[in-house]
């Protein structure tokens, strides 16, 4: 039986998706506007990705357990960001950040420069029972 091509990211693929990680030591959090939802504590509309900010020490184990899972990369960009799609989530966005020792974090520009994020930034949020860390 073929999986169905999801054209959004649900809710129940964020709740499968937080699932999927939650035995594993990846610093992570929900970046976009699955972010903003989870923070407001309901989706707001629908989203066609999930944005995930990645620590850059787990990007490659992060993307290890998601090709396990199945999914595919469709647009690599590293250092920015890579887009993976599985018919059983839809498509995924994986950014990876270098964290700096005040908590905030930076990640590639695509232009030899950086995307700060200060630690005020990324707040804890509990979604599906889960605690998750959200960038408002």
């Amino acid at each position: 039986m073929n999986s169905p091509i999801h054209h959004y990211f649900s809710e129940d693929s964020l709740k499968a998706f937080i699932e999927l990680l939650s035995p594993y030591h990846i610093r992570y959090w929900i970046d976009g506007g699955w972010g903003t939802d989870i923070l407001t504590g309901c989706q707001i509309r629908k989203h066609r990705s999930l944005d995930v900010n990645v620590d850059a020490m787990h990007y490659h184990e992060l993307l290890s357990i998601l090709h396990r899972e199945g999914f595919k990369t469709v647009n690599d960009t590293f250092p920015v960001s890579q887009e993976l799609y599985c018919p059983r989530y839809g498509f995924v966005n994986i950014r990876p950040f270098i964290f700096n020792a005040d908590g905030s974090s930076k990640h590639s520009d695509g232009h030899g420069g950086w995307k700060e994020i200060p630690a005020s930034r990324i707040k804890d949020a509990v979604f599906a029972g889960q605690k998750v860390k959200c960038t408002q």
